[in-house]
């Protein structure tokens, strides 16, 4: 990094909350864009912040590394503040999220923001008291950063209607993807190869209660649609009351036969699944960006999802748009893209010529200029 061919050696810290061994979503980012920013930049030196106890284990590649120190800061939840302020200093921080320090005022910092479904969902007391404190401290975090990232124009369009942010702070950098069909595959037991395919966390704002509605509205409108079955993969828990609610509509519609909870599922046995679907459904209410769409797109499979949020952006008509809150829409392009091969076959080429535009390595990259540009403010 620099300027006129001089090379500006700078500390670099990068605050991370936390990621765990199997990384995916908003951690698979954070880990992604440390990997990405430290393999392409031989010049500066880096620190890894984190709370104490948070060890950073899928790091350890970095071990080595003698430009890179991970360091764990202490004072509990104080950790951003006192203990970054005490923690050995950087020219610049990355901050992995809006919630960054109340107090603590870097010099130079960059501060990350994905989405805004706290401010979308969730009607309780308790949601709108947390999004409420949620505000006051990403208010913070936006007026104290000398620039924001948002991955997506959807999430930057509603920072600048949520928020007072000057127009010259925020910058749109996409996210890359991990092209999951190139990795070996591990075996999965599976029903059949005729099955539609969700992959992500199962809660509300990813709309799983309209995908397995349409599901069964597929049932209904093909012939051919009980040898058809519906993979949902992705971490649940048998407690919470959004998949008690599920498994509830799955039986009183009587598919239970034909729905699955698969639960986490490896990046060996998505390739292996991913490979194997008629289409991935993913008509999430609100997303940041969506990687599913990619990996899905990159592994020669149709996409259906919604026509609304950064989905639509991110799907850039190469993708079935459908409305979110419609299950009949969403189980009628079900059955178009089983019925009509042209239409599936034109989504495939059109998927897998455009999901290659995006990658980590792409997205490091333009860190790495974003924070050359906040270096020489």
């Amino acid at each position: 990094m620099g300027t006129g061919g001089n090379k500006i050696i700078m500390k670099i810290g990068i605050v991370i909350s936390y990621i765990s061994q199997k990384p995916a979503g908003l951690e698979r980012y954070s880990y992604e864009l440390v990997k990405g920013l430290i393999n392409q930049d031989a010049t500066n030196s880096y620190y890894i912040y984190t709370k104490k106890g948070n060890k950073l284990d899928t790091f350890s590649f970095l071990k080595n590394n003698t430009r890179v120190n991970i360091v764990e800061v202490g004072w509990g939840k104080l950790w951003k503040d006192l203990g970054l302020f005490l923690a050995p200093r950087s020219d610049i921080y990355l901050f992995t999220g809006s919630q960054g320090p109340l107090f603590f005022r870097p010099l130079k910092s960059i501060t990350i923001v994905y989405d805004f479904a706290y401010k979308h969902l969730g009607k309780s007391v308790l949601s709108r008291i947390r999004a409420f404190f949620i505000d006051l401290w990403s208010k913070r975090a936006f007026a104290i950063a000398n620039k924001i990232v948002c991955i997506s124009q959807e999430t930057r369009k509603d920072l600048m209607k949520l928020f007072d942010i000057e127009k010259s702070k925020p910058f749109v950098i996409y996210p890359g993807f991990n092209n999951i069909c190139n990795l070996p595959e591990k075996e999965i037991k599976i029903p059949t190869n005729k099955f539609f395919l969700f992959v992500g966390t199962i809660k509300e704002r990813k709309n799983v209660l309209n995908i397995i509605k349409g599901f069964d509205e597929f049932l209904k409108l093909n012939q051919d649609g009980e040898s058809y079955h519906l993979l949902l993969c992705g971490k649940n828990s048998h407690s919470d009351e959004y998949y008690k609610s599920l498994v509830e509509v799955i039986s009183n519609r009587g598919i239970s036969k034909n729905v699955h909870f698969f639960g986490h599922v490896t990046d060996g046995e998505l390739s292996y699944i991913y490979k194997r679907a008629t289409a991935l459904v993913y008509p999430s209410f609100i997303e940041g960006f969506g990687l599913p769409i990619l990996e899905a797109m990159s592994c020669s499979l149709p996409v259906i999802t919604s026509n609304i949020s950064s989905l639509r952006e991110i799907a850039q008509g190469r993708a079935s748009l459908v409305d979110p809150n419609d299950f009949i829409n969403i189980g009628q392009e079900m059955n178009k893209i089983v019925n009509d091969n042209q239409y599936r076959m034109d989504l495939i080429s059109k998927g897998s010529e455009y999901a290659i535009e995006f990658s980590w390595t792409k997205m490091a990259k333009e860190f790495a200029q974003l924070i050359e540009k906040v270096s020489n403010e």
